[in-house]
């Protein structure tokens, strides 16, 4: 039998709480989009590509259905009242090598609130108590803000990775951060 994760579907923080990705956020989540697109169009290349309400169901209907098979474990991410403020996942799973990369973003209001860094505080505990050995935070090089997250939580600068992706008609480099067990 191979080894999976099994994460919670639910999380509570002191400063937010986090809910597998779910259709009952769907609204809510197209209003964090639309709200703070051009804020999280600089370093999301998928956001463009949301443009309707409907966009973002099948988004949640993908992450539903690559939850159940343990190949990503999204969460959104909201305040005390439930409201959405954004999400943070656990992808690139690699259950050989017992690895995998956390990605997140929050609606501008809701950063430098804390919400990041206690999701991934949560969840890193709960993914080293679960056998895994090396967590991940990969960048652009220009977010500011996401660079500071993963040194806030103590990941350790591994390099840059050289035009590894290419958006709006250039390369851009990410930065590769990492904590292990």
């Amino acid at each position: 039998m191979r080894y999976i994760l099994n994460l919670p579907e639910t999380i509570e923080g002191k400063v937010g709480n986090a809910a597998r990705r779910n259709h009952s956020f769907d609204n809510q989540l197209f209003s964090v989009i639309e709200s703070s697109r051009n804020f999280l169009r600089k370093y999301l290349f998928w956001v463009d590509g949301t443009k309707s309400i409907k966009d973002v169901q099948e988004s949640t209907k993908m992450f539903m259905e690559i939850w159940d098979k343990a190949e990503n474990y999204a969460y959104i991410i909201t305040d005390k009242k439930n409201n959405a403020v954004g999400v943070i996942d656990f992808h690139n799973i690699d259950y050989k090598n017992h690895s995998g990369e956390f990605g997140y973003w929050l609606a501008e209001n809701a950063n430098r609130k804390g919400y990041v860094s206690e999701m991934i505080q949560i969840l890193e505990k709960m993914l080293f108590e679960k056998g895994m050995v090396r967590l991940v935070i990969k960048c652009d090089e220009e977010n500011t803000a996401s660079n500071n997250v993963a040194k806030r939580n103590g990941y350790n600068f591994e390099g840059t990775a050289v035009k590894d992706t290419f958006a709006y008609g250039k390369y851009r480099n990410s930065n590769i951060y990492a904590k292990t067990k």
